[in-house]
């Protein structure tokens, strides 16, 4: 109940994870409930259930009717690593999962993909296409608490990096490769997002420079002449693989004065700051 103070606040309907609060005691649900009444969002709010453990987000490709498993990734929705900090879209993903058994989640990704094609199949669908699970291990619980029929974003940043495909016109033909065995997926955001989306221009000339030495995902923007016009919140995620691949990320995002970046996370004892 609200008199535990213990649940999440957020709008009714998709808000693509942003704006979601954290409420623990009464100080966090009247800060919550201010910046959710600020906005200029109508409708009602929502009260979740509090489920603590380790969150996982697992990759499959669907065809014929059968489930191919692609891998998996943890993700991380704070903005900062303040635990009050406010929930986002994803600000950095890393893959393979650094804390959860690599075997225990291909079982669970498999038995869950496998139940959702049957379930289709009963309704007479055949579904072609991707299938994204988010889960949580809490305890000796699993909880999927997410579907998509898309990659998910920046997940598939840390993922895709790490896997080939060997023949282009199937993807049943994807398989890992050791090329990169780890690699996090770091979010440069515009500051004062998730509340705002501040349009920034960036350079061309910096942005070939840095994607010429780090792999990048683009988010909304458009190509001028001498910049690329972001359209605000999350513009760019790099799959970092490397120390030296984090120096240069790190150094693009410190040269924009309206970025910034996660780069608390960074897979364990693997890719060093």
């Amino acid at each position: 109940s609200i008199q535990d103070y213990t649940y999440y606040l957020k709008y009714e309907g998709l808000a693509a994870g942003k704006g979601a609060h954290l409420v623990e005691n009464k100080e966090h649900h009247d800060v919550a409930l201010e910046f959710c009444s600020s906005n200029d969002r109508t409708g009602e709010f929502v009260l979740e259930k509090v489920v603590k453990g380790k969150e996982f987000s697992s990759f499959l490709y669907c065809h014929e009717g059968c489930v191919f498993l692609l891998g998996h990734a943890a993700d991380h929705k704070r903005l900062n690593q303040d635990p009050q900090s406010l929930m986002t879209g994803g600000m950095a993903s890393i893959s393979p999962h650094p804390k959860l058994d690599s075997d225990m989640l291909d079982g669970i990704a498999i038995d869950w993909g496998s139940a959702t094609l049957r379930a289709l199949a009963d309704r007479d669908i055949q579904y072609e296409g991707f299938l994204y699970l988010g889960g949580i291990a809490s305890g000796e619980a699993i909880y999927l608490l997410e579907y998509n029929c898309r990659l998910g974003d920046p997940e598939a940043q840390a993922l895709l990096p790490r896997l080939i495909l060997d023949d282009p016109l199937d993807l049943r033909s994807i398989r890992r490769t050791d090329k990169k065995e780890k690699v996090a997926a770091l979010v440069a955001a515009t500051r004062g997002y998730p509340a705002e989306k501040n349009m920034v221009h960036i350079s061309r000339s910096s942005i070939d420079a840095l994607r010429d030495q780090v792999p990048l995902f683009f988010g909304p923007s458009v190509i001028k002449e001498e910049t690329i016009e972001f359209s605000g919140g999350r513009i760019l995620t790099a799959g970092l693989s490397s120390a030296k691949e984090v120096k240069i990320f790190r150094e693009f995002v410190e040269s924009e004065p309206e970025l910034t970046c996660r780069f608390d996370v960074l897979y364990p004892g693997s890719i060093k700051r």
